[in-house]
C-alpha cells in the first residue's frame, strides 16, 4: 500500500480508543486505558492475567496492536473485558 493511502486511513484512527462489536452485535467503544484478559502466556504476561491497555496502534498491514506496560502486543492475544 502506498504511504499516502496509509497516511489517509490512519487519520481516522485514534490511539486512545477502539471500536468493538459486543456480544449483542452492538457497536461499542473502549477508551484507553481499558482492561483486557491475556488469552495465553506471552513474554512476561500470564494466561488469565488482567492488564491495562495504555494505547491502541495499527501496523502498516492494519493489524491492531495494544500498548501494555509500554510494550506492543497484537490484539489477538487478549480478550477485551
Amino acid at each position: 500500500m502506498k504511504k499516502k493511502r496509509l497516511a489517509f486511513i490512519l487519520k481516522f484512527c485514534s490511539p486512545n480508543q477502539i471500536y468493538i462489536v459486543d456480544e449483542t452485535n452492538q457497536l461499542d467503544t473502549r477508551i484507553c486505558p481499558f482492561k483486557v484478559k491475556v488469552k495465553r502466556d506471552i513474554n512476561s504476561l500470564k494466561k488469565n492475567q488482567l492488564v491495562i491497555v495504555e494505547s491502541v496502534k495499527v501496523t502498516e498491514s492494519f493489524i491492531t496492536v495494544f500498548i501494555i506496560n509500554g510494550k506492543p502486543y497484537y490484539y489477538y492475544h487478549f480478550e477485551i473485558i
